[in-house]
C-alpha cells in the first residue's frame, strides 16, 4: 500500500495558507496549494518546490462551484496514483459533499 500523505490546502499562497503547506511539505506531505490567483498559486508552489516540498497547484475558489469540480477532477486525473485508495474513496465523499453545501447561489 501507498503511504504517502497528501493535503489539499486553500488560500495556500499566503499567510497562514502558505505556512501549513510549508510545515506539511517539510513533514513529508505531498501538498496540494488551492488557491484562487494562478499566478500567485503557481509562485508559492515554485517558493516550496525550491525547499525540496513536493508541491502541486490547484485553482481553486471554495465560492465558485465550477473550481470546486474542475480541482476534484485534476487530482483524480493527474495525482490518484500517488494517493492512497481510500483518500481517494474520500475525496469522492467530500466532493458530493461540497457539490450539496457549497453550491454557489449567485
Amino acid at each position: 500500500m501507498n503511504n504517502i500523505k497528501t493535503v489539499l490546502i486553500t488560500g495556500a499562497n499566503k499567510g497562514i495558507g502558505f505556512e501549513a503547506a510549508r510545515q506539511l511539505g517539510a513533514l513529508g506531505f505531498v501538498v496540494l496549494l488551492g488557491a484562487r490567483s494562478e499566478e500567485r498559486g503557481l509562485a508559492a508552489t515554485a517558493t516550496l518546490k525550491s525547499e525540496g516540498i513536493k508541491a502541486h497547484f490547484i485553482l481553486l475558489d471554495v465560492t465558485r462551484q465550477d473550481t470546486i469540480n474542475d480541482a476534484f477532477e485534476k487530482i483524480e486525473r493527474e495525482l490518484a496514483h500517488s494517493m492512497r485508495s481510500s483518500t481517494m474513496w474520500e475525496s469522492r465523499s467530500i466532493k458530493g459533499l461540497l457539490r450539496a453545501s457549497w453550491s454557489c447561489p449567485f
